[in-house]
């Protein structure tokens, strides 16, 4: 009998415990408090600063990290941040100076969400590209993308995620609910702009461009979008917590139990919370659905960094097995999470350029 009450009440120390971690977990990943400096430009300033005074490399630090050296190697790579933050200050310069029209709508559970518009400076240009950006940035992380879609004449809408940026909302959703909310902005897009439109999301804003291809709006809107863009996206959230927490907690039978138990306790607070299960937030299964809708005619391009720690190529494989028809993927030698655009830009800008011209 003492060994049953043993037992029993390890078991129920082990569910309470996993429990409080997962409620630990969803607070510091999903909970944003946008008053992070990230908008203000003397904070970016600094950092770049700090990140071209540190020692020379490729892979070094130079900006102080926010989590484990496995999960943000990209945060600390000069050859990602240094373009990208000059980009950053580049992009607030010109928001200062009001050449960036800034835009809202009311998205998904009437948030307002904001929206950077540049209009094309070619004047005969038919194509505008929705920019989506990842986890914890805004839209001027993707500063470094809109300034080339500028050089190719296309006028660039570039977004604030909910609960990023100056967008409203304090709960993540990785791309769950960002995905409605992009179907709402090409909603806008069509009515406001017309022309032929480009999805094009990194990490997380990949997620979200996928899942906006199931979305009735982006369905009755699939004849005026050319293709759409994925960057490193994840195949399914709760792959990545699964792999993740591989990382910290090992292996052994024991810790797999323990993994797998806090994962199932994020994933039902965040099904409390924000109505969907990490199970749901499934690029993958988003792409199996398609299959059925108009959008499944819509040209896909993968581009994933093979060197990911953080989101592995296995990802980028099983979309592209998915996905089917329609769709090519682009592996980058070398390429951290986010770096596939700054290890191989002309590689990267030449993909896209050819589908342009091939519309």
């Amino acid at each position: 009998m003492s060994a049953i009450i043993f037992f029993s009440l390890l078991f129920l120390g082990i569910i309470l415990f996993s429990l409080v971690v997962g409620i630990i977990i969803f607070v510091r990943m999903f909970v944003h408090n946008k008053n992070d400096g990230s908008l203000e430009p003397d904070v970016v300033k600094k950092s770049l600063e700090q990140m071209k005074q540190s020692v020379p490399g490729t892979k070094l630090q130079g900006v102080k990290m926010q989590g484990t050296p496995h999960l943000s190697s990209h945060i600390n790579d000069k050859k990602i941040m240094i373009p990208l933050l000059e980009a950053k200050l580049r992009w607030f310069n010109r928001l200062q100076r009001k050449e960036i029209e800034q835009i809202t709508i009311r998205g998904t559970f009437g948030k307002k969400l904001w929206g950077n518009f540049i209009p094309s400076a070619n004047k005969k240009s038919n194509f505008t590209v929705l920019l989506v950006h990842g986890y914890t940035d805004s839209a001027a992380g993707m500063a470094y993308l809109a300034e080339e879609y500028e050089k190719l004449g296309v006028s660039v809408l570039a977004i604030d995620c909910r609960a990023h940026g100056y967008s409203e909302g304090n709960i993540i959703t990785l791309g769950y609910t960002d995905a409605k909310d992009v179907a709402l902005w090409l909603d806008y897009l069509q009515s406001h702009v017309g022309g032929k439109i480009i999805l094009h999301g990194v990490s997380m804003g990949g997620a979200a461009v996928i899942q906006s291809l199931v979305q009735k709006k982006t369905i009755c809107n699939a004849q005026h979008i050319a293709f759409a863009v994925a960057d490193c996206s994840f195949s399914s959230a709760k792959k990545v917590f699964k792999s993740q927490t591989a990382i910290f907690l090992g292996n052994s039978v024991f810790q797999k139990v323990l993994s797998y138990l806090i994962i199932q306790s994020v994933s039902l607070i965040n099904f409390f919370v924000c109505g969907f299960t990490l199970g749901q937030n499934s690029p993958k299964k988003a792409l199996k659905q398609r299959a059925k809708f108009a959008t499944s005619k819509i040209p896909l391009l993968f581009f994933h960094g093979k060197d990911d720690s953080f989101i592995s190529c296995d990802a980028a494989y099983e979309l592209l097995e998915v996905a089917k028809e329609n769709a090519t993927l682009t592996i980058i030698e070398e390429a951290p999470h986010i770096g596939s655009y700054f290890y191989a830009p002309k590689d990267y800008m030449q993909k896209i350029s050819g589908l342009i011209s091939s519309e």
